[in-house]
């Protein structure tokens, strides 16, 4: 239940300064593995026909 009357918390999950979560570091670096960044950009990217050709259209 969400409560509306709560008073305000200064709760960091993971904290910051003196009060760093010892497993923060842990818990971000499983984070990253089991949510890759959408789009990653492959090194080796290029276009498949020469620029020029390239006809750009409203859509």
């Amino acid at each position: 239940m969400f409560d509306f009357n709560r008073l305000q918390n200064p709760h960091l999950p993971l904290g910051q300064g003196p009060h760093l979560c010892v497993g923060a570091a842990l818990a971000r670096l499983k984070l990253g593995s089991a949510f890759p960044p959408p789009f990653v950009r492959p090194e080796d990217l290029a276009l498949a026909i020469a620029a020029e050709d390239v006809v750009y259209t409203l859509s």
